[in-house]
């Protein structure tokens, strides 16, 4: 979650290949880590690839 001063903070990194993880620690807001279980899709196929991203 964040507020509207680290939206402001992010959107201003002039950054047209924004990787999100990286931009979130140096625009230097204190974050917080949730750990949640990994369920399994109940159906259907995942369309994403490891590739696909880089």
């Amino acid at each position: 979650m964040m507020n509207r001063q680290m939206v402001n903070a992010i959107l201003s990194v002039q950054e047209y290949n924004r990787f999100s993880k990286g931009i979130f620690s140096w625009v230097g807001f204190r974050t917080t880590y949730l750990e949640y279980p990994n369920v399994e899709r109940q159906a259907g196929k995942t369309s994403w690839n490891f590739w696909r991203p880089i």
